[in-house]
């Protein structure tokens, strides 16, 4: 068993902003102009900032040095602002994916919930849940009326219960639910014992098995919780393993553990295709994954290549056709599909690139030798 490191005392001191913005120049920075990088680190702050510096830092010279921290020659401020621009804007688009499941995981589960039991307030009957985790129903029953209690003064709908009912003693389930987090909401799920109420949600939500619903509801909580609070998502190993699902199998990207064990990849990108894949589902009109593809199609091959894509990444069905019914596509559709994503393989575009100049050439006039 390997010794635990040594450990030692901090000395590191406080550093004034003119101080810390010398410091990126001496690793190699071109700061610019030295008031404006002085803004820059004021209102992000030096220790986030210099997160986003490791893509431009040289390679590590000694096998045991995890960072080199000086910087290859040539990169600019303006460099490392637009990858923490570009992060911020793909945390936004995450958030508005997970907000979507949230609210419908919310709406899905409750309303499966009151008319499996034909009960409006079934929350708070202990023999529909058991443990999830370290919660125990009472745990979990006990947390969501704390939560209500507290609400009451800012919440008119549980101002309005408490004021004019008194059996049964807390609001419906469909007011509850809306106090859970997205983790809370995950664990009434998956403490839920109805049988019928789980095959349901996972159903709404084309995951498959009830297991494959709590597995995918967990890991997207933990991609909520890093961006809610603005955490790096970017060029970063998730703590937390995607869902195996069958459908994704040929979307999803893999690893080799150190047991020859294939696994799916941590990086964001296999989270995206989750998300991609529910949100197509919930509604094949959205245009989150058309707005997501062009957002991505700014970075370059080694800024995508720090998000696990892969390099045919455009080509993969979930970010080319919305699911559907096989009876639904004639078999021109399909063969013009494929044509055009051979065609944008050809030419090393994306397939919406290839598309795009196909309806451009459409539209210009027809003309005759």
């Amino acid at each position: 068993m390997p010794s635990a490191p040594s450990k030692e005392v901090f000395q590191k001191q406080a550093e004034s902003t003119e101080a810390l913005v010398t410091r990126l120049a001496d690793r190699g920075l071109d700061v610019g102009d030295k008031d404006r990088a002085a803004r820059y680190v004021r209102q992000i702050g030096y220790y986030r900032l210099s997160g986003y510096l490791e893509f431009f830092e040289d390679q590590p010279r000694k096998q045991d040095q995890t960072r080199e921290h000086s910087l290859r020659d040539g990169v600019h401020l303006d460099q490392v602002i637009a990858i923490y621009v570009f992060v911020r804007k793909l945390r936004l688009l995450i958030t508005e994916a997970l907000e979507r499941v949230e609210v419908a995981l919310r709406s899905e589960w409750s309303n499966a919930l009151v008319e499996h039991t034909k009960d409006p307030h079934a929350w708070l009957c202990s023999n529909h849940f058991r443990r999830s985790g370290r919660y125990s129903a009472q745990d979990r029953s006990d947390h969501a009326i704390s939560q209500l209690k507290s609400s009451c003064s800012n919440n008119l709908a549980i101002q309005h219960y408490y004021n004019h009912y008194t059996d049964p003693p807390h609001p419906p389930t469909w007011v509850m639910v809306e106090q859970l987090s997205f983790g809370e909401l995950s664990h009434w799920f998956e403490g839920t014992r109805i049988p019928e109420v789980r095959r349901s949600v996972a159903l709404k939500f084309n995951l498959g098995t009830p297991a494959l619903a709590s597995e995918t509801f967990a890991a997207l909580t933990y991609i909520r919780n890093l961006c809610a609070h603005h955490a790096q998502c970017w060029n970063k190993l998730m703590l937390k393993e995607p869902p195996l699902l069958d459908r994704l199998r040929d979307d999803y990207v893999y690893f080799t553990d150190k047991s020859r064990v294939i696994k799916p990849d941590r990086h964001i990108y296999n989270y995206l295709v989750v998300l991609a894949f529910i949100l197509n589902h919930l509604n094949p009109k959205s245009t989150w994954r058309a707005r997501l593809v062009a957002l991505v199609a700014e970075r370059t091959p080694d800024q995508l290549k720090r998000m696990a894509f892969p390099a045919d990444w455009h080509q993969r069905n979930v970010w080319v056709n919305p699911p559907r019914e096989p009876a639904a596509v004639s078999g021109l559709e399909a063969s013009l599909r494929d044509a055009l994503r051979r065609h944008a393989a050809a030419e090393g575009v994306t397939v919406a690139d290839a598309h795009a100049a196909l309806l451009r050439a459409a539209l210009l006039p027809v003309t005759t030798a």
